[in-house]
């Protein structure tokens, strides 16, 4: 076999693909159909992305020098999914930090997503049509779209916490 042969994954890519069939000692159970993160390698590669997108939400995020997002913000961000009865099946966290525009924007229209979330960016940062004030949700054709501030200024920002959640009981329904 020579090297061309081989085709590597990323562990990311590999764990949603066999989630049920790499775990042993208990009936796998169906697998649910869900797109695939688009985790890729080379240099048509899609962001470093997490989760499984089973409830078409798409989150955005924008760290530099890093794939994945750093504990304290991940752990915010989790606090925040189980706030809206979301898990990270449900979602798909992307940092676009090396995308330009137009390929955000080519992210958001492949997902079709239902729900947009982005932290620390705003709609023209991500090719959206339309410009819509943060902590506000704003409805587009079948999307609702958020943006708001980076988790890390929202660590420290406990009114801004409370915005989002209004914003957020908005755009998933939340009573």
């Amino acid at each position: 076999m020579t090297e061309n042969d081989k085709t590597k994954l990323p562990p990311a890519l590999l764990a949603s693909l066999y989630r049920h069939s790499l775990v042993e000692g208990r009936p796998s159970e169906p697998a649910k159909d869900v797109a695939p993160p688009p985790l890729k390698e080379g240099p048509d590669a899609g962001p470093p992305a997490l989760g499984g997108f089973a409830g078409s939400v798409l989150v955005l995020v924008g760290y530099e020098g890093t794939e994945a997002i750093p504990g304290a913000d991940l752990e915010l961000l989790m606090k925040i999914l189980k706030a809206c009865r979301l898990g990270m099946d449900d979602v798909l966290v992307a940092n676009v930090h090396g995308l330009d525009p137009e390929g955000r924007r080519s992210l958001i229209e492949g997902r079709r997503a239902s729900s947009l979330l982005l932290f620390g960016m705003g709609p023209a940062e991500v090719g959206l049509p339309m410009d819509f004030p943060a902590m506000k949700v704003q409805r587009h054709g079948q999307a609702r779209y958020l943006h708001a501030p980076a988790l890390p200024a929202l660590q420290k920002d406990d009114g801004g916490k409370r915005v989002l959640w209004g914003a957020l009981k908005q755009m998933f329904d939340i009573p």
